[in-house]
């Protein structure tokens, strides 16, 4: 498992609170709603060696996602941002 720190932001930058964050493996499977943003848009996870679609949403802010590579083996956090578009719902 690799340690990844992300944050969720608006179309401004801001940080996003309580976004419904989800992580799918790129192939397309289901996705797990994994946890909501903290106050200022920032969260944690850890995940297994793969690539991964890593989304959110709020009700006020839109939608977004991004892909994240895990590598295999330790090494330092990966960090990530997704920014989201409110057309996109």
């Amino acid at each position: 498992m690799r340690l990844l720190e992300g944050r969720v932001v608006d179309e401004a930058g801001a940080g996003v609170a309580l976004a419904s964050v989800y992580v799918a493996p790129a192939q397309g499977q289901h996705a797990d709603i994994a946890q909501l943003s903290g106050e200022d848009g920032t969260l944690t996870m850890a995940l297994p060696p793969g690539r991964f679609t890593i989304g959110a949403r709020s009700d006020t802010a839109g939608q977004g996602e991004t892909l994240v590579d895990v590598p295999s083996g330790e090494g330092p956090a990966i960090t990530f941002t997704i920014t989201l578009r409110a057309g996109e719902r």
